[in-house]
């Protein structure tokens, strides 16, 4: 049997105008010991077909599985347990990679004897960069301790621009009904008590393309009330000293990303009640507002918390309601991507 150093696991659903290009760019890959999962999650398009016709021509390097749509937890899921490396990195079906993207974050993986190596990504909309490379961080690795944990809330919580120890990768946590919003956090956030160190590249090897459709930008009601749930779900299969840190996800994800994502839906924004969002956080996530990771000396060490820190405050002061109308005004008007 082969040996296979790297498995990237693909989801796709209705992928018919990116799926080619994606595949192309994983399938250029320096680094050879590698194998392409795609999890073909009952597309209706003719996503199937340009997947079979690609599987036939790098049969060693292509595995296609065409299952019935479960949602693209379940997928990522199933891809896992078929998985034969050593590492897993998971991207995009509308997203490409550079070349070197693989080898370099297996060699640092391993250079580094890391669980989880990370490279910057850059951002692209209707093919062109928008700003600058993002993720880069100053230093090679992440030691995770108590002191440090906290930093965990500003590493980006995308699955994409990742490499991850296969064998931690499997311990991720399932739900009954997993949700469709931020679950890429919940996956990752499942495994951190495995973690060790994290290991950074600074180069921007991700391509992630931003639309307009984007699930963060159309989040539905029941989407957010999933969300909400299994988040609830998450922290009840957490150990009890990894608390702190969940609480001040939970805020970040569900107290501040989710409303602004239902601000964006303009069929919804005039309904909503942040107060409910607010009680959420207070009955399950109580120490997002007292919280270790935002006291005054931790953030004095560690300036990039200061703007969690900030909307904390915001929060604190009834204000969030005021700001994320501000945010939006400025996202929409000036067609920026501010990252709070």
């Amino acid at each position: 049997m082969k040996k296979i150093d790297v498995s990237i696991i693909v989801p796709v659903y209705n992928g018919e105008k990116t799926i080619e290009n994606c595949l192309k760019s994983l399938l250029e890959q320096t680094l050879k010991k590698i194998e392409i999962i795609v999890i073909d999650d009952g597309s209706c398009d003719k996503t199937a077909e340009i997947l079979d016709s690609m599987q036939q021509k790098d049969p060693e390097v292509l595995r296609v599985i065409h299952q019935e749509n479960t949602g693209v937890w379940r997928a990522r899921k199933n891809a896992i347990t078929l998985a034969q490396g050593r590492y897993i990195g998971f991207c995009d079906a509308d997203d490409i990679v550079e070349r070197q993207m693989y080898q370099v974050l297996f060699e640092k993986i391993v250079e580094q004897n890391a669980e989880i190596a990370v490279c910057s990504y850059q951002r692209y909309k209707e093919g062109q960069p928008v700003g600058k490379p993002e993720m880069q961080w100053s230093d090679d690795v992440l030691e995770i301790g108590r002191e440090t944990l906290g930093l965990l809330a500003l590493v980006n919580t995308a699955l994409w621009n990742k490499l991850y120890n296969a064998e931690i990768l499997k311990k991720a946590v399932e739900f009954s009904e997993p949700p469709r919003i931020a679950e890429d956090m919940m996956m990752i956030l499942s495994i951190i008590p495995y973690v060790k160190r994290i290991a950074f590249v600074e180069q921007a090897m991700y391509h992630y393309n931003v639309y307009d459709g984007s699930a963060m930008n159309s989040i539905s009601e029941i989407d957010a009330q999933k969300t909400m749930n299994a988040m609830v779900a998450l922290k009840k299969q957490m150990p009890l000293c990894y608390n702190e840190l969940v609480d001040i996800m939970a805020f970040i994800h569900i107290g501040i990303s989710l409303p602004i994502g239902l601000y964006s839906n303009p069929e919804k924004h005039k309904t909503i009640k942040f107060g409910f969002i607010r009680e959420y956080l207070n009955r399950n996530f109580p120490k997002w507002k007292k919280n270790n990771y935002t006291r005054t000396g931790y953030v004095w060490k560690n300036r990039k918390m200061l703007k969690i820190w900030g909307v904390q405050k915001i929060y604190q002061l009834h204000l969030f309601t005021f700001f994320v109308r501000i945010y939006i005004f400025i996202v929409s008007r000036f067609n920026v991507n501010l990252k709070w």
